[in-house]
Formats: structure tokens, sequence, C-alpha cells
């Protein structure tokens, strides 16, 4: 009987192997999907952390431009704050507005958070909305509210900026300090272009300037259109200086064009759509 048992364990020793290194192998195979998952899932994760990265550095350089923009426009439209210094610091920045909004809509949005004096949408010269604006508030505690719940989030599709406005005091202060001599900048910033120029005018602009590294016509992200305005960046300060002296006073069509010294507007990578580089551009240089 001893013999027979012998036997037939023997006999089943083979199988019991294959099915042992069958087990051993599915094992394996299983350790290798789980850290094949485990690491799509970081790279995912990862990805994510990226893009939210590249989504925030962009939104700032593009809401620096905007805040730029608006600050070297004279707005007659905002008899409030010729009125009163004060309502600086009561008034929020709106960026990356739809196009179809109009003050009213805004009023009516914001109404929620606060009083509101009055409230702005930049627009070109055909009247058309370029996506930023201001909302005066009464007081400051509901500017801050609304600050504090819209920044960040949709409307319309849209995630839209909220942020304070630079008190008059403080960005009275720092034009001063932009425009001074003594603090130049290796980038210029070049504003109140006519929509039409074509970018051979903008290249016969910088015809004879020399260390031009960069220009970044800025364009609306959703359109294409251009904004009125192109930032320039130069191989040293020096370079900047030369070139800011000796575009005082330039036209482009009937408009003299506003010089500024910018600090730190870039555009981001080259899938970026709020600007478009001349350099890029096959055309008259």
């Amino acid at each position: 009987m001893a013999a027979a048992d012998c036997k037939a364990a023997m006999a089943a020793l083979p199988q019991a192997v294959r099915f042992f290194s069958q087990t051993m192998r599915k094992a394996s195979e299983d350790r290798q999907l789980e850290e094949a998952r485990r690491k799509a899932e970081e790279d995912f994760d990862r990805q994510i952390v990226a893009d939210a990265r590249q989504d925030v550095e962009e939104s700032v350089a593009q809401t620096e431009a905007d805040i730029q923009e608006a600050m070297q426009e004279v707005t007659p439209e905002e008899p409030l704050l010729r009125k009163r210094a004060d309502s600086y610091e009561k008034s929020a920045f709106l960026r990356n507005l739809v196009f179809e909004i109009t003050e009213e809509h805004l009023q009516k949005a914001f109404s929620k958070y606060g009083e509101i004096e009055g409230a702005w949408i930049a627009r070109d010269p055909r009247g058309m909305s370029k996506g930023f604006g201001f909302v005066h508030f009464k007081t400051k505690q509901a500017m801050e509210d609304a600050c504090a719940n819209v920044n960040g989030s949709f409307w319309h599709g849209r995630r839209i900026t909220c942020i304070p406005r630079q008190p008059k005091k403080e960005s009275a202060k720092s034009t001063k300090h932009r425009n001074s001599p003594t603090s130049p900048t290796a980038q210029l910033y070049i504003g109140n272009i006519p929509y039409e120029t074509t970018d051979a005018e903008l290249n016969r602009l910088f015809r004879g300037i020399d260390n031009i590294t960069d220009v970044r016509v800025a364009v609306d992200r959703s359109t294409g259109w251009p904004r009125g305005f192109a930032h320039v960046d130069f191989g040293s300060v020096e370079a900047c200086i030369a070139a800011k002296k000796k575009l005082e006073g330039a036209m482009l069509g009937d408009r003299e064009l506003k010089l500024d010294y910018a600090h730190g507007y870039r555009r981001m990578d080259s899938q970026d759509k709020g600007s478009r580089s001349l350099f890029a551009i096959e055309g008259e240089h």
C-alpha cells in the first residue's frame, strides 16, 4: 500500500510542479501589473500637478500683463476713480471674462457681496470687450469677500481671476518707479498698438534696434485677435534703455505708442496661446 501511495505521489509530482510554477508565474504577472498600474497612476498624478502648476504660472503672467495694460490706459469711463482716491482700495480686478459680459451683468452678479458703486469693462476702439475690467464696491470688506469667493471659480465656462486692485498711491509709486531711469529692466512694454497693425509693420518698427531676443504680441486666447500691446525682450538692460529712448514718441497709424519697462512677463512655452512671437513668423525683418 505504501508503495502504491508513493507511486501515485510520484506520478502527481510533475502536475504539482506545473501548478506551483503557474501559480508563481501568475503572482509575478499580477505584481508586474500592479506595479505598472501604480506607476501609471503616479505619472498621471504628477502630470496633473505639473499641468495645474503651468496653469497657475500662465494665469499669473497673463494677469500681470492685463493689469499692466489696464493701468497704462487712460480710462475716462471711470469717473468714480477720478473723484475718489479710495475707490482703488475697494475695487476688484477681473480677468478672463467672456466677451458677452456687460457692466450690468457684473453689477448683478457681484451685488450679493455688497453694495456696488460701479463697474467697468475694458473695450477696444470697436467697442468690443477685452475680457477684463473692474468692479467698485462701497466697502473694502465687500471687495475682499468677492475676491475670496470668486477668484479661480468658473463663470460662463471660464475660470476667472478676481483680485484686489492696487491702491492708487501704490500704483502711482510703482509707475513712477518703473518709469524711472534708475530702475530699467531688460524687457519693454509697448502699448496703444492699433489693432489692425500687421506683423510687417511691427517688424519695421523694430528694424535698427539692436539686441532684441524676442517680441511677443499679446492676443486673446479665445479669438486670436490682437490686444493692442506687446512685450520685447533684450539681451541686456542697456539695450532696452537704448530702444526705449529710440522709440519715444514713435507712432503706429494715428497712435503714439506707450512705453514702459516691464517686470518678468514672459511667454510660458510654445503652446501659450496668450501671445505670439514675431520671431516665429515669416515676414519682413
